[in-house]
C-alpha cells in the first residue's frame, strides 16, 4: 500500500469518530478527573490530548482557564550523526535512505499541519564531540531527539574507514525493523518514526536520562586511533630527510596511555622527549 493511501485511510477512520456521543458517556470520568486532581481558583490547566475539549468547556470547575492542546507536532528536526560518508557502505546507505523518506513524506507531512522540516546531517569527529552529542553508534537518526532504531545492534561493515587504526574493525550499526537485520534503515522504519513524532511527540516531554552517559568502548578505539593517525602523519610532514619516531610504544598500548583528546600531547615525540606518559 502506498504511503499517501495509508494516510488518506488513517484520516477518513479518525475523522468519522462519533466523539460527540463518546464525551457524553465519560461525563462521569471527566468529574472524577478533576476531582482527583482538585484544580483551585485562579489555577491555569492544560488539558493535553483534549478531543472535543468537554473538560475546558466545563462550567462547573473552579480554575481561571483550561487550554486544550492539539497533539500534531508541527516542526520536525531531523538529525543524521555518522563517523563516515566516503567509504563506509553503511552511513552512505542510511544517507540514500533518509533523503528516499524524505521526498516520499514531503507531502503527506504537509497535509498532516507540519510546517517545518530542518535536517542536519552531522560528522562526529572527535570523542569530544561524541560525548556532547551522546552517540551511541554509527550511523543514527533522531527525529526531535529521538533515535528512530528501537534497538541497537552493531557488526563490522567491512569498511576501511571503520577501523581503530590498528587494523581491527569496529562495528558499525544494524538497523532492527519488523524483526528482520538490514545495513540500512527501511523506508518504512524512517517513515514510522516520523509518523510517532507527529501524532505523540507534540504531548510526550522528553525526557532527560538520568544514567550518565559513557563512550561506547567501540567508538572510543575509533577515535583513539583516528588521533593515533593524525599524530603520525603530522610527525612524518616535520622533515623530509630523516623520518621520526613518533611515540614511544606501540599503537596498541597508546590506546590505553591516556584519553583521546591527549593523545597529540601525550604520544608525540616530535618534541624528542618521548611519550608524555612515561
Amino acid at each position: 500500500m502506498a504511503f499517501d493511501e495509508l494516510k488518506e485511510r488513517q484520516s477518513v477512520v479518525w475523522g468519522s469518530g462519533p466523539y460527540g456521543r463518546i464525551s457524553a458517556h465519560v461525563a462521569t470520568a471527566h468529574d472524577h478527573l478533576l476531582r482527583a486532581v482538585e484544580p483551585r481558583p485562579g489555577q491555569r490547566w492544560l488539558d493535553v490530548a483534549a478531543s472535543t475539549g468537554e473538560i475546558a468547556r466545563s462550567d462547573d470547575r473552579p480554575v481561571t482557564s483550561i487550554a486544550a492542546k492539539e497533539t500534531t507536532a508541527k516542526r520536525l528536526q531531523v538529525d543524521f550523526l555518522f563517523l563516515d560518508l566516503t567509504t563506509c557502505t553503511r552511513c552512505r546507505g542510511t544517507d540514500e535512505s533518509l533523503e528516499s523518506a524524505l521526498e516520499v513524506a514531503r507531502e503527506s507531512l504537509a497535509a498532516t499541519g507540519t510546517t517545518e522540516v530542518e535536517v542536519n546531517k552531522i560528522h562526529v569527529a572527535s570523542a569530544g564531540q561524541a560525548r556532547a552529542l551522546r552517540f551511541e553508534s554509527s550511523p543514527t537518526i533522531r527525529i526531535n531527539g529521538r533515535d528512530v532504531a528501537l534497538e541497537l545492534r552493531e557488526s563490522s561493515c567491512g569498511s576501511e574507514a571503520c577501523t581503530d587504526g590498528c587494523g581491527e574493525s569496529i562495528a558499525c550499526r544494524v538497523w532492527v525493523h519488523g524483526g528482520q537485520e538490514y545495513t540500512e534503515p527501511p523506508l518504512a522504519m524512517i517513515l514510522d518514526a516520523m509518523l510517532r513524532e507527529i501524532y505523540a511527540g507534540a504531548v510526550v516531554e522528553h525526557e532527560a536520562r538520568a544514567e550518565p552517559y559513557e563512550l561506547p568502548e567501540n567508538l572510543e578505539r575509533f577515535f583513539a586511533g583516528k588521533v593515533a593517525t593524525e599524530v603520525t602523519d603530522a610527525a612524518g610532514e616535520v622533515s623530509d630527510e630523516a623520518p621520526l619516531q613518533v611515540g614511544c610504544c606501540p599503537p596498541a598500548e597508546q590506546r590505553s596511555c591516556c584519553d583521546p583528546e591527549d593523545k597529540a600531547e601525550c604520544c608525540d615525540a616530535s618534541s624528542g622527549e618521548g611519550c608524555g606518559c612515561r
